[in-house]
């Protein structure tokens, strides 16, 4: 388990994916983002990445290491 994970993990309570409404904005913890939209199958945040933004695609927590990164905590 990486660190970013492991500090994830600290947090029990999040929205799980029977919550989430699709096109809907959630505030997170995830590995590189804080803000991303559900799409129905995964989150898309923005990260900076070498002083550029870009998309960035995250997984639900539920879905199990090492793809699950992201504990929706509320809606936006």
């Amino acid at each position: 388990m990486d660190n970013k994970r492991q500090e994830i993990t600290r947090n029990e309570k999040y929205l799980t994916k029977d919550k989430l409404v699709v096109g809907k904005t959630y505030i997170c913890e995830a590995r590189n983002f804080d803000e991303a939209v559900w799409n129905g199958e995964a989150f898309v945040g923005r990260r900076v990445k070498f002083g550029s933004v870009c998309e960035d695609t995250e997984y639900h927590w539920d879905d199990g290491e090492p793809y699950g990164t992201v504990k929706p905590l509320y809606e936006k």
